[in-house]
């Protein structure tokens, strides 16, 4: 089967509802990013939010999709990436919305995980799954109104399907799979390419990097939003999974914008006669 990002490129229901979300938002970030000193990265988010797909309600598959509350399953089974601009977000929420003995706690269940994610492999990287430190005993999701993106927008088709992938990971015995909305994640990932384009083309930090030692560095870093609006590099200590800009690609001799690239899910597809 092909991944999905080959699914966008070579075209058909995949690569239209990326460009269906990449149209939702583009004509929005540009006035919503201008906006940035005068809120919170929350605002950012709520506002994306917004601009996403309804996941229960749009799209023909929005009847087969098997998630629910109460589900976290894909909390152990999917490795999330997210933008500082989420990472923010959610080490935001943390600190205003939960009780200090919580937010102790997720920063030491962060800490651990990072420290695992470090002494991996690169191809441990690719068949294991360290699970999300942002789940709450119950295994409820502790920053649910400030998830990232992708949380918000990855649905599965078949809840057993969900679980007994959980329960393979939790055992090392295989890298769960299930079947899910490959055109819902498409949309996400047109969501999330336009504002890492939109962020790259400011000058900011653009690149994704793993959710936990993003957290992470963010809950550690006090006035986290106005020091990266102010383009300091927050992230260095974190695992970044997709550098295609500035800081992570930086030259000495070089300004900003001269050494950003367009994220790799975001190039035109070769085979142009197979567009109409």
């Amino acid at each position: 089967m092909k991944s999905l990002i080959e699914e966008i490129q070579a075209g058909g229901d995949a690569r239209r509802a990326f460009d269906a979300a990449v149209a939702r938002v583009k004509d929005d970030l540009p006035s919503l990013l201008n906006s940035l000193q005068h809120g919170e990265s929350l605002d950012l988010i709520d506002t994306l939010r917004t601009l996403q797909p309804d996941p229960m309600t749009e799209g023909l598959t929005a009847p087969m999709r098997a998630c629910r509350q109460g589900c976290s399953a894909c909390c152990f089974t999917v490795a999330i990436d997210v933008t500082p601009v989420e990472a923010i977000a959610a080490a935001e929420y943390i600190q205003q919305c939960l009780s200090t003995a919580q937010v102790d706690a997720i920063r030491d269940r962060l800490k651990k995980l990072s420290m695992r994610r470090a002494m991996m492999t690169r191809e441990e990287t690719q068949t294991k799954r360290l699970g999300c430190g942002l789940l709450g005993m119950d295994g409820a999701c502790m920053v649910y109104p400030a998830r990232p993106l992708v949380c918000a927008g990855v649905h599965s088709f078949n809840q057993e399907a969900c679980e007994s992938a959980a329960e393979l990971v939790a055992l090392e015995q295989a890298d769960g799979k299930v079947p899910i909305d490959r055109a819902a994640k498409a949309s996400t990932m047109g969501v999330s390419g336009a504002l890492q384009r939109a962020l790259v083309e400011r000058g900011l930090d653009g690149n994704l990097y793993e959710l936990n030692s993003a957290v992470l560095c963010a809950l550690n870093a006090p006035n986290a939003w106005q020091r990266y609006l102010g383009k300091e590099d927050l992230f260095a200590s974190a695992h970044c999974t997709e550098a295609h800009s500035w800081p992570r690609l930086a030259r000495t001799d070089a300004a900003h914008s001269s050494v950003v690239k367009k994220p790799n899910f975001l190039k035109r597809s070769r085979q142009r006669s197979a567009r109409r």
